[in-house]
């Protein structure tokens, strides 16, 4: 899959599918472009569909510092510009890049089609944000490897388990 080096950060994107609509995925927290696998063959007769990895997800590009919506989303149209796409696109986004798809529809809405969400994660309630932090600063500290069982005991229960290679991927 190739990279594209917009003015503030280098993406790596995949384009496919057969449709005339370009339709823009945007992946969870901790996913990648993979994310989107499951679904491609449902979406590929209707769409072109563009994945990416975004900032500081994947083997897209990590830059030091705090990450923002805002940059998320610019990062999306710059990727768009890069690939000479102007028309509006539809966008999907889930947990976080459900986040993405909403502010990109709010602050470019010339360059958004439509957008779908799945469970956005646009704020954390205040009773569960002192554990939110603990859980970043333990990722900081020591790594995936400290809260992947966690996250996936949370995101991915016991019984949605059935497919143990797919587990495994995701884990993975």
């Amino acid at each position: 899959m190739p990279w594209i080096a917009t003015p503030e950060i280098a993406l790596r994107y995949e384009i496919s599918g057969e449709g005339q609509a370009i339709l823009m995925l945007l992946h969870e927290m901790g996913g990648s472009l993979e994310s989107w696998e499951p679904v491609l063959p449902l979406l590929h007769p209707h769409f072109r569909v563009l994945r990416y990895d975004q900032r500081n997800a994947g083997l897209s590009e990590k830059p030091p510092g705090p990450m923002t919506l805002a940059q998320s989303g610019n990062d999306a149209v710059a990727l768009l510009d890069a690939l000479g796409l102007t028309e509006p696109v539809v966008v999907l986004g889930t947990a976080v890049g459900g986040a993405v798809a909403l502010h990109l529809a709010a602050a470019h809405p010339g360059r958004i089609r439509a957008a779908i969400v799945t469970s956005p994660a646009t704020g954390l309630p205040e009773a569960g944000r002192a554990a939110a932090i603990e859980r970043a600063d333990l990722l900081e500290r020591e790594g995936t490897r400290a809260v992947v069982d966690a996250g996936l005991a949370q995101s991915y229960p016991e019984a949605l388990r059935g497919d143990a290679a797919r587990f495994a991927a995701t884990r993975a």
